[in-house]
């Protein structure tokens, strides 16, 4: 413990508790002093008078002040008013060789901890020891509490800074590949226009050369126009297989959400699709979606609903989700069932080793109903999702500490996850 008895020359040590005592009487240094618990960390630094103490604490902040309430006037009362308004991490302690109710009024409404009697015999400190320990221990408990508050803080501001910024990643992203798949579906469409055709002008020319010969099978058959194939649910095997070929070799996350919701699409036809990834204390966070039939502003608002109220239920279930009426819908998700009224749901979770690395909420109107084998191909994918994700993890993460040696992991720090 280091007692310095100037106030214009503190030497505190880093991370050192520190008592501030101002009194010009040497005895109360001393007491204060062979009170105050752990010696090898804390600090007792003495002002003779406010104004001392003052100068002090421009240059060095204090945990504790013990001020003498005997100073002339109203020196005391006032300088802990300007404590409790200028530091107020400082606690307060006023003591005094003369208690009076009107005194410790004065030192409550000043903000003080506590109000101590002096002892009668310095080198007997009883109860004044016990208070001052008190005092000690409520204001490295209250410290220790502002600090975590401030790192919760600045925790959510950095996740909130990375949330806008995925967002309008996202924005981007979802607005290319609807682009991708209108103009997939124009080229099918045209594929089909010219196959039509095709098939006409051959009817047309058979009709109109009676004198020909009947083609064969066989040279009727070469002369068939190949038909593309277009978009539709697989089997449940063939879009496993499919799926993981698609995603086989891809590390980048980002590109990992776009072929999911490429293939969901592929599926399923035009939907309503929404990917969401974990983020912490059971909390999901949007990825990825495509907008087929809901305005701007809606869209944002009922993502936002789905991340916070369906996402973490869909990580909870055994299995997928399939709602096909407003009844299972209120029944499933309760007061916040209005957001998905007339809708046709299915969701499931991609998980691995027991824990859902992603969620995959699919909607439209009832009248478009998700038919059983696009449902089953979707479930079949589910495990390759999740074995995708956790691949991505372990890559992209391995420089991330060992939970067991980092005070922010064991905490829950939302930046000691994967996502």
């Amino acid at each position: 413990m280091t007692r310095n008895q100037h106030a214009d020359a503190p030497t505190p040590r880093a991370n050192a508790y520190r008592v501030l005592v101002v009194d010009p009487d040497p005895a109360l240094h001393r007491l204060v002093a062979s009170a105050a618990p752990a010696p090898d960390r804390t600090e007792v630094i003495v002002a003779d008078s406010p104004a001392d103490a003052a100068r002090l604490l421009e240059n060095t902040p204090v945990d504790l002040a013990v001020i003498d309430s005997d100073l002339p006037g109203d020196a005391a009362i006032d300088f802990a008013h300007r404590l409790k308004r200028d530091h107020r991490a400082t606690h307060t302690v006023l003591v005094t060789h003369k208690p009076s109710v009107d005194a410790a009024v004065a030192a409550i409404r000043a903000g003080a901890t506590d109000f101590v009697i002096k002892p009668a015999d310095p080198t007997a400190p009883g109860d004044f020891a016990d208070r001052l320990r008190d005092a000690i221990a409520k204001q490295a408990a209250d410290r220790k509490h502002h600090r975590r508050v401030d790192r919760l803080r600045n925790l959510c501001r950095k996740l909130n800074d990375a949330r806008l910024d995925v967002s309008r990643q996202v924005d981007v992203l979802c607005h290319d590949l609807l682009d991708a798949y209108q103009e997939l579906a124009k080229q099918l469409a045209d594929v089909a226009d010219k196959q039509a055709q095709t098939q006409a002008d051959w009817e047309q020319s058979d009709r109109s050369d009676q004198a020909l010969i009947e083609p064969s099978a066989e040279e009727r058959a070469a002369l068939q126009p190949q038909v593309m194939p277009t978009p539709g649910p697989s089997s449940p095997d063939i879009a496993e297989q499919a799926f993981e070929q698609l995603i086989a070799s891809e590390l980048d996350l980002e590109q990992l959400i776009r072929r999911t919701l490429e293939f969901t699409m592929q599926q399923t036809g035009p939907t309503n699709a929404a990917i969401f990834l974990p983020s912490s204390m059971d909390e999901f966070s949007l990825a990825g979606y495509v907008n087929y039939d809901c305005s701007r502003d809606a869209a944002d608002l009922l993502l936002q609903h789905l991340a916070d109220v369906v996402a973490p239920k869909v990580a909870d279930a055994d299995g997928p989700l399939h709602l096909t009426d407003n009844d299972d819908i209120a029944n499933w998700i309760g007061d916040d069932a209005a957001w998905l009224e007339d809708s046709h749901v299915f969701a499931f979770a991609g998980s691995a080793e027991h824990e859902a690395l992603a969620v995959v909420v699919l909607f439209r109107d009832h009248a478009e109903p998700f038919t059983p084998e696009q449902r089953a191909a979707l479930h079949a994918v589910a495990p390759r999702l999740g074995d995708a994700l956790h691949r991505v993890i372990r890559i992209h993460h391995r420089h991330l500490p060992d939970p067991d040696e980092n005070e922010d992991w064991q905490d829950g720090d939302l930046f000691g996850t994967a996502f």
